[in-house]
């Protein structure tokens, strides 16, 4: 199932892989449990294969996903951790091309990912897009390339009760207005040069942009995403402080700590596979 795949190159830094290019083309894919099934127009891995849609299946296992179709049959050995324990996922129209002259894209017009007993996050007219000159392994391409320059933009994003942007709207200052309702949307984050910028819109008693800006760069070799929160504001409420405090206090991965101003992810913890 490229999707899958799609994503573990976005957080993946083993080199498992040989390809140097991948693309996909109007995917539609329902996947539960540990098997799914859909339909692709085009798949590429260094070549491209018949410009018809046809059929795909995919079935995981213990330490594995086996995706097999007319025209393309591989395995992708001991995904991470975070994908593997995908219970659902549902595409509509999802095209992307990495790695290809230094320019990548992904867009689609309905994605659905429900994670290991989380919820269901869906988002809507999804347009992403990475530019560079980053050379050298594949991985490592994408992630420079993407740090450069990277556009993104959601219409719309729904997410469960629990999600940790609920949790920490619940802490700011109340007003005497309706209570909080999502989706949000008109999601937009740029990157330049590591210098990036995110705003979405939401309502919480109010309608308002939640708005970030910082700096993000990668330590230890590129195994750790390192994010400097420099101002976070909610309309015209400046909350920097509190959600780094809250964002202290909520999570406990060991593969994330929060030290304000920054935020250190370590995404070689991710790669831990679980047998079912």
């Amino acid at each position: 199932m490229k999707f899958l795949f799609l994503i573990c190159t976005f957080l993946s830094l083993h080199t498992q892989a040989a390809f140097d290019k991948i693309s996909v083309q109007n995917l539609d894919l329902e996947y539960a449990g540990v098997s799914g099934a859909g339909t692709v127009e085009r798949v590429g891995i260094g070549i491209s294969f018949m410009s018809v849609p046809y059929d795909i299946q995919i079935n995981r296992t213990d330490d594995a996903f086996q995706i097999t179709s007319p025209y393309l049959d591989f395995t992708w050995n001991n995904p991470i951790k975070i994908i593997h324990d995908i219970q659902k996922l549902s595409t509509k129209k999802l095209s992307t091309s990495l790695g290809s002259k230094n320019a990548h894209f992904l867009e689609a017009e309905y994605l659905m990912v429900s994670p290991k007993a989380r919820g269901l996050y869906i988002a809507e007219k999804l347009k992403g897009n990475c530019e560079g000159l980053a050379t050298g392994r594949f991985q490592r391409r994408l992630m420079d390339d993407c740090r450069n320059k990277m556009d993104l933009t959601i219409k719309i994003i729904d997410v469960p009760t629990d999600f940790i942007l609920y949790r920490l709207l619940e802490n700011l200052p109340p007003f005497p207005m309706p209570d909080m309702d999502f989706p949000g949307d008109n999601l937009v984050m740029s990157l330049r040069q590591g210098d990036y910028s995110f705003k979405i819109y939401v309502k919480y008693w109010f309608y308002a942009g939640l708005r970030s800006w910082g700096h993000v760069q990668y330590e230890n070799d590129h195994k750790t995403v390192a994010i400097r929160v420099d101002q976070i504001k909610f309309g015209y409420l400046n909350v920097t402080n509190l959600v780094m405090k809250k964002l202290e206090e909520m999570i406990k991965s060991p593969n994330v700590k929060v030290d304000p101003p920054w935020i250190r992810i370590n995404i070689e913890g991710f790669h831990e596979t679980k047998s079912y």
